[in-house]
């Protein structure tokens, strides 16, 4: 079976103390959810194209950090086959425009966060990556 990544409210508890009164709440906003607890509200929380790796394998003791860094890594590994295959044609072009659309475009059709500037970032790195791999291979290419 697929994991089941959870949305936090980060360091939410960290304010109480045994015997005080909570109120917790939880709304749904289009593809949105807003947590909160007492006076701390964040909204804006769920999910986006970078975090389906969570759905493999979700380490919730990880730190917030890491998990943004596996985001952009996902996506970058997508894009990386598109850098590896880019030549100089017409066919790169829509290639590259069709991942980019797609990374755009997508989340509103599975109801995830628009794509946030970090996922970006790895797209153009993986992209690059591929860019990279394929050089190295083209030198090391027996004539």
């Amino acid at each position: 079976g697929l994991d089941q990544p959870d949305i936090r409210l980060r360091d939410a508890f960290a304010a109480i103390t045994a015997g005080d009164t909570v109120r917790l709440g939880i709304q749904r906003r289009a593809v949105e959810w807003c947590l909160s607890l007492n006076r701390l509200e964040r909204c804006g929380l769920g999910f986006t194209l970078g975090d389906a790796w969570a759905l493999v394998m979700y380490p919730r003791h990880w730190p917030p950090w890491s998990h943004t860094l596996l985001g952009a890594m996902w996506i970058g590994g997508l894009a990386l086959p598109v850098g590896l295959w880019t030549r100089r044609r017409i066919e790169s072009v829509v290639a590259i425009a069709l991942f980019a659309g797609a990374v755009a475009l997508l989340p509103s059709l599975v109801a995830a966060l628009r794509t946030p500037a970090n996922e970006w970032w790895g797209a153009a790195l993986g992209w690059g990556a591929g860019l990279a791999l394929q050089t190295i291979l083209r030198r090391n290419r027996p004539t």
